[in-house]
């Protein structure tokens, strides 16, 4: 008898469980593994090998279309990691400083990241970005043009996103900073 009892519940229970399982698992949503975009392809596995051992790198998985193409290229130092893009295919900031770039995403140590809030803390806004991080906007005019800002801190690395203004809204450089924010830190 109670051979049969158990039975019973496992035939009862068995079809309840698989379909509590397969009904979770359509209404929970689905979450996509970011992967950064294309353009980044050439340049990852200099990142992955000079990238510094205390700092996680996330790139965008999202870059607003583009009227021509860009040209990554990085330059490690004290602050941390930079990733630049450039129009120009032979640009190489780590050894051409001065080759006109349209963008960069960095990566900072603690210390130099709260250094850069710093000496811009007087035109920092703060925005709210994915993951329920805020973050801090600003544009600064260089007088040959202004260059937008977004910069947040997750996981002990500090983020600094920035773009010439002319060429991106805020509102795009928002959703390139939310792309880099969901994506998976580079392993």
């Amino acid at each position: 008898m109670a051979i049969e009892l158990t039975l019973m519940k496992r035939m009862f229970w068995t079809p309840l469980l698989r379909y509590g399982l397969w009904l979770g698992t359509l209404l929970s949503p689905l979450t996509a593994q970011a992967t950064p975009a294309p353009l980044f392809d050439a340049i990852l596995p200099d990142i992955q090998q000079q990238l510094p051992g205390d700092l996680q790198m996330r790139l965008p998985s999202y870059l607003p279309a583009l009227s021509e193409p860009l040209y990554p290229s990085i330059d490690v130092g004290d602050t941390g990691l930079m990733v630049y893009l450039s129009p120009d295919p032979d640009c190489d900031r780590g050894v051409q400083p001065d080759c006109l770039t349209v963008g960069a995403a960095a990566i900072m140590h603690p210390a130099a990241f709260a250094d850069w809030q710093q000496r811009h803390q007087d035109d920092l806004t703060p925005v709210e970005l994915s993951n329920s991080i805020t973050g801090r906007y600003l544009t600064i005019d260089y007088g040959e043009g202004e260059i937008r800002y977004v910069a947040w801190q997750q996981e002990q690395t500090g983020y600094v996103l920035g773009a010439i203004a002319d060429g991106i809204s805020q509102d795009e450089l928002m959703r390139v900073a939310n792309s880099m924010i969901e994506s998976d830190p580079l392993e």
